[in-house]
């Protein structure tokens, strides 16, 4: 089936109309880097096309403590921002400069792992997506907006419209793991955030992995593991055991299961171990 139309409104309320009136026959895009491929080699025939590059979501608001990105802010702005420093670096592990400046930050909320960096240091940064449709917003914490391999939380006709980051809490840090050491998919990504009390007692933490399962997670039971105790060697190894058993990783050209499995725990002790130095 050949495409029909394509559109690029500039406006959002254009975009929510069109969205509104074709539903799930319309194919959205902003930068276009995963979906363009797909479309010129003919893996996916989409009947309409809307493309978000004119509808005015980029911009960058730092407001009562959190940090407001529009969805097509690409990459390379992302990764120059200092309000939020895990996931600016994040965002500079994401393909080249050719890719970052074309790929958005919401449009990496939708590729498939092992793709997708910059979800995970939005997982370990409480991030929130603003959904919009035609009649108002809604708020989806991002650890309830990822539902199944390449299935969201979205409803029909609703475009995510901006990221909300809360200002960080505690030290962060960002580790990726891929087979060379720029512009590669993941054997495993990891996130994690964690602040402690003035007697260094870990009163939040946030772990979260990518490349370890159907979408990117956090890892809750790592988490628990160092809640109320020191950031140690006993602690960190029972949070990184605590990772490997909730990762559920699959087999492809670059890693096996088992192997992704055992990188995330190695990973996550590694990036425990960058906090607590």
């Amino acid at each position: 089936m050949a495409t029909e139309n394509i559109f690029s409104p500039d406006s959002l309320e254009a975009a929510l109309g069109l969205a509104d009136q074709y539903g799930t026959d319309l194919l959205v895009i902003a930068g276009g880097t995963m979906a363009m491929h797909l479309i010129n080699d003919g893996f996916i025939s989409p009947k309409v096309v809307m493309t978000l590059h004119r509808a005015r979501l980029n911009a960058v608001r730092a407001v009562n403590g959190h940090v407001e990105i529009g969805a097509t802010t690409t990459l390379t702005r992302v990764a120059q921002m200092n309000e939020a420093p895990l996931l600016a670096e994040a965002a500079r592990h994401v393909g080249g400069w050719a890719i970052r400046n074309m790929a958005t930050l919401a449009g990496n909320l939708f590729v498939p792992p092992p793709a997708g960096d910059a979800a995970v240091a939005l997982l370990a940064l409480d991030a929130e997506v603003i959904a919009a449709r035609k009649g108002g917003l809604r708020r989806i914490p991002l650890d309830q907006f990822f539902t199944g391999l390449m299935e969201t939380a979205l409803a029909p006709g609703e475009l995510v419209t901006q990221i909300d980051v809360p200002r960080p809490r505690g030290q962060t840090a960002f580790l990726k793991f891929g087979r060379r050491q720029a512009n590669a998919p993941a054997v495993v990504t990891v996130a994690a955030r964690v602040a402690r009390d003035e007697a260094g007692i870990c009163t939040e933490a946030r772990i979260a992995l990518g490349a370890a399962g159907d979408y990117p997670l956090r890892a809750k039971q790592a988490e628990a593991a160092l809640q109320g105790r020191r950031l140690d060697p006993q602690s960190i190894a029972d949070a990184a055991e605590a990772a490997m058993k909730e990762a559920q990783p699959f087999n492809d050209a670059l890693a096996s299961a088992w192997y992704r499995r055992k990188m995330a725990g190695v990973y996550v002790r590694r990036a425990l171990e960058k906090i607590g130095d």
